[in-house]
């Protein structure tokens, strides 16, 4: 017995040390610059909560003291900061907030919506425990919340419901006091759907399995949502039945991506949320700020019509993955790619699949093979050649020259391996040029020279700058002195150079023989887990089996 009390002792002792040591002792184990930063960061923590809660540094440090969630390395100080906005300006006492800590950690929004539900239920004396306990109370009958006078005793709860509701609905049944509040506004709600929207009984349950926040919706706000979307951006009722999410959509907001936003580029937001309606789920001032990191990298409007999907993403995400963008030398040199945002959208996506055809020996690759169809990839992988379909080459030329892109893809069509060149390596080879003093009027005189690689351009063109740097009268090329020529001429000469080594035949572009790309069957990777499974939100559905080379 004394043995199993000293354990238990001993034990309780270590746990409370891990928590000290996780709340304390990380600042000594990641050097100085990093407790340095921890502790401004702290400090940064104290002085907001002491400016909200008009609280001393003491006291501030003795509220936080428990609550490592609230100024730990895992608190967001923005979010915070507009809970305790919203709780000030909604004249929450600073002694309730710091009583109930707890409260912190739910969103100015979710207050909003569970305040409406409290009005539209006829809560009475609405306390700041009442919304931390939110759902325990609605789980709760009526007829116990009437008990405790949350809601009085004469109240019509379910016709106050009812009237929230902008058409009128027959209920089925009486809906009793002996009911929770959730299985009252569930009936009410549910009765709603069907006579506006038309939804079945599987539609609602599906929605409400899927979606499992719609329970907790205001009803004035849902109706206010499915009017804007019907009247206002002709959604369709089984286009919202298909997209449920909507019905948790905040009308507030999207009445503010209506008049703040009216356009992205030339085309109306309507159609933009039309198009990709989870878009409206977004808050607005988010939207504002992608759009804003977006120009910020001089990348235009029309590049986020060609992929809305971008605005679904948070602000962050999206800077730190436009940053990212110029750490990839593969991705950098596609930045003034039309289609540019598609490796924002896919990048993690992308980037796996580049470093599997990097272990595939295959260089050619197109914006649209790293972010497309699984598919897609598999059969490109799978086959193994090395080439693409030329358009990013195409665009590539086109934005750096500014010359339209048929005129592009007519010159392109004059060597036969055009398609085998990577863009990456084409970049550099202009950059190349650049270095050695060529202007762009150089290069695209002789537009087909771009399309070698360094390593057989630069022996050719160091032996004609040493033969034009001569002294010799004698050094000439057809007739022609060598020290005359142009730096036009010379690439010209330097390709005519390069090519008679391969007969003429256009192989010389190829930085390796071709036949050492092709892998041995028995050699080729798998494809990553991350390529072959296909995750969505609420379950994983089974991709087709990949095709593999089997050797037995």
């Amino acid at each position: 017995m004394l043995r199993q009390v000293y354990f238990s002792s001993m034990i309780i002792k270590i746990i409370r040390f891990s928590q000290v040591f996780n709340t304390f002792g990380r600042r000594f184990c990641s050097g100085f610059t990093s407790c340095e930063d921890e502790k401004a960061r702290d400090n940064k923590f104290i002085e907001m909560y002491m400016k909200y809660l008009d609280l001393n540094a003491e006291q501030a440090k003795k509220f936080l003291s428990g609550y490592t969630s609230l100024w730990g390395q895992n608190a967001d100080y923005t979010e915070i900061e507009k809970t305790l906005k919203y709780l000030r300006t909604n004249k929450f006492s600073n002694y309730d907030v710091i009583e109930h800590p707890t409260c912190l950690f739910i969103n100015p929004a979710t207050y909003e919506n569970r305040d409406m539900v409290f009005k539209e239920c006829l809560f009475q004396n609405v306390k700041l425990s009442f919304y931390i306990r939110y759902v325990s109370i609605m789980n709760k009958n009526l007829a116990v919340l009437k008990a405790y006078q949350y809601v009085h005793p004469s109240s019509d709860v379910v016709n106050n419901l009812r009237k929230q509701l902008d058409i009128p609905v027959k209920l089925e049944k009486e809906l009793a006091d002996t009911l929770s509040l959730n299985e009252i506004r569930r009936e009410i709600m549910n009765k709603y759907l069907k006579e506006r929207l038309h939804m079945t009984d599987d539609e609602i349950v599906r929605a409400r399995k899927i979606y499992t926040h719609m329970k907790h919706r205001n009803l004035r706000g849902m109706v206010e949502t499915v009017n804007i979307l019907i009247d206002e951006l002709n959604f369709s009722k089984e286009r919202i039945t298909k997209n449920s999410y909507l019905l948790h959509a905040r009308a507030e907001n999207i009445k503010a991506i209506l008049i703040e936003i009216p356009k992205i580029a030339e085309m109306d937001i309507k159609e933009v949320v039309h198009a990709r309606p989870k878009i409206l789920m977004q808050n607005c001032e988010t939207l504002k700020s992608i759009i804003q990191h977006v120009r910020n990298f001089n990348i235009p409007d029309e590049a986020i019509i060609k992929c809305h999907e971008i605005l679904t993403l948070s602000s962050d995400t999206v800077y730190s993955r436009l940053c990212e963008l110029h750490k990839v030398k593969e991705f950098s040199v596609m930045f003034n790619n039309p289609r540019i945002l598609r490796l924002i959208h896919y990048q993690t996506k992308a980037k796996t699949r580049l470093e599997y055809l990097k272990q595939l020996k295959m260089r050619c690759f197109s914006l649209n093979l790293l972010s497309g169809p699984t598919e897609t990839f598999e059969k490109y992988a799978y086959i193994g050649g090395d080439k693409t379909k030329g358009k990013e080459i195409i665009e590539f030329f086109s934005n750096t020259f500014k010359i339209e892109q048929k005129i592009v893809r007519e010159m392109l069509h004059l060597h036969p391996h055009w398609v085998q060149v990577p863009v990456l390596s084409i970049n550099n080879t202009m950059y190349f040029f650049r270095y050695k003093g060529f202007s762009k009027e150089d290069m695209l005189q002789n537009f087909l020279l771009l399309l070698y690689p360094i390593s057989k351009i630069q022996p050719k063109l160091d032996a004609l700058f040493e033969w034009k740097s001569e002294s010799d009268d004698n050094r000439k090329i057809s007739d022609v002195e060598v020290k005359t020529l142009s730096n036009s001429k010379l690439l010209s000469l330097c390709l005519y150079f390069i090519e008679s080594e391969y007969h003429f035949t256009g192989n010389a572009i190829f930085e390796i023989n071709k036949f050492d790309n092709k892998n041995d069957p028995s050699m080729i990777p798998d494809l990553p887990k991350s390529l072959i499974e296909k995750k969505y939100r609420f379950g994983t559905k089974e991709s087709q089996k990949v095709a593999h080379v089997n050797v037995e």
